[in-house]
């Protein structure tokens, strides 16, 4: 391969590397707001669908 696409493939690998590490933290963060939420609704007895199904809306939302 020429320098221009050996710099341009490391520059891409960079970009999906950190794109990768974003949305998994992004899921972690997604993860642990579900689960916060579903302790502050299990004293309410909401159904678990409920908190599950409003958690992707707001994520679909955001």
């Amino acid at each position: 391969m020429s320098g221009t696409v050996q710099k341009e493939f490391r520059e891409l690998g960079r970009q999906v590397s950190e794109k990768q590490a974003r949305t998994l933290v992004e899921l972690v963060i997604d993860v642990l707001n579900t689960l916060d939420e579903q302790r502050h609704h299990a004293v309410s007895k909401e159904p678990q669908s409920a908190v599950v199904e409003r958690a992707v809306k707001a994520r679909r939302t955001s």
